[in-house]
């Protein structure tokens, strides 16, 4: 990845002039080449934090998310596990989950009525029970990795690899037992709402932002 990018920071020196640049290259915060190189290197392989358990307290419970483009959700089966998927349907590719959040018996698409249990297996396909060579156990959801630390936290990884390339232990190992946050009993806490704020940006360009406010 690093060889790759420093072939954008070469194409901007070229063009620079002056005093030698303090900052990423302004190219980095709009290139569509580096976003997409972004998430297969980042966004496709790392732990992303995306909720607290709290928010799925029974079987069907549901949340969606889109992560860079990704569109997964979360839900809880019916013993009690968290499980994460990608919100597409192994048939034509359309969203199984439509809705912000919610609570389902069954995952469901729209399209041509496939269907899903909670743990991603392949419940129902309409017309292909009688498909040479069609096998139920091989078209269930895409699954991908869910982590919850100690704090109750939930963090998902879209690795593709039966194992993530980069253990969660690896990047934010103590996260969950900082100091600071032994004060709070996450376990008492109740999920009041939630509120969206869509803001037409690149994500470096808000967390430069959010890193300039936080010093």
């Amino acid at each position: 990845m690093f060889q790759v990018l420093s072939s954008f920071n070469k194409s901007d020196q070229s063009q620079e002039k002056g005093p030698e640049a303090r900052a990423l290259p302004a190219s980095w915060y709009h290139s569509s080449p580096l976003y997409e190189l972004e998430r297969r290197a980042i966004f496709s392989k790392r732990w992303l934090l995306v909720t607290h358990r709290s928010r799925l307290t029974k079987p069907g419970d549901f949340i969606r998310y889109e992560e860079a483009g990704f569109p997964i959700f979360l839900c809880l089966d019916r013993q009690g596990n968290l499980r994460g998927f990608h919100n597409v349907c192994r048939h034509r590719a359309f969203p199984v989950v439509i809705s912000d959040s919610g609570s389902a018996n069954i995952l469901a698409c729209k399209y041509h009525g496939w269907s899903y249990g909670l743990n991603g297996k392949l419940a129902k396909a309409p017309r292909f029970d009688g498909v040479s060579g069609f096998d139920k156990e091989d078209n269930g959801l895409f699954s991908i990795h869910v982590h919850v630390d100690q704090r109750g936290l939930v963090w998902v990884n879209l690795d593709a690899k039966e194992t993530p390339t980069t253990p969660w232990n690896e990047d934010f190992l103590g996260a969950d037992t900082q100091g600071r946050l032994q004060d709070f009993n996450m376990t008492e806490y109740k999920f009041d709402h939630a509120w969206d704020m869509t803001i037409i940006t690149r994500y470096g360009t808000q967390t430069t932002l959010w890193s300039v406010l936080d010093d």
